[in-house]
């Protein structure tokens, strides 16, 4: 977000570089977007609030999961070697900035966009790397 300039917008376009791969990303803005866009523009100039870090992010949206009651057990599965561990947390711990762009994927195509937009807005080269997002 620190990056976002007025002149990354144009038009409900939002034109970026990505920092991984320094591709250039163009995202169409929906009204909702552009609304908090306008609230944030003084004199043609998009003032952002302070950006944090990603780790303090994922901080506060498992607090604001707790917050919300997000408390469901859920198991988790990973592999030590060959051998399945299986543990137990609360679906609040699972809430990652990560966790949030995955869900971005899912709700976009369930709105019927193609998948080759929504890889285009991710910055997705590759279907199958996409299809794992």
């Amino acid at each position: 977000m620190h990056k976002i300039k007025s002149e990354n917008i144009k038009d409900g376009i939002l034109t970026i570089k990505t920092e991984k791969t320094k591709d250039i990303l163009t995202i169409p803005l929906n009204d909702y977007a552009m609304e908090i866009i306008d609230r944030h523009t003084k004199k043609n100039i998009i003032v952002l609030p302070h950006v944090i870090s990603n780790q303090k992010m994922n901080d506060y949206l498992k607090d604001l999961g707790e917050l919300a009651g997000f408390d469901d057990l859920v198991e988790q599965h990973r592999y030590s070697g060959s051998k399945k561990v299986t543990t137990k947390t609360e679906k609040y711990n699972l809430l990652t900035t990560h966790a949030a762009r995955r869900t971005f994927v899912t709700v976009a195509l369930e709105k019927g966009f193609r998948p080759e937009v929504v890889m285009k807005m991710t910055g997705h080269k590759n279907y199958a790397t996409f299809n794992g997002t």
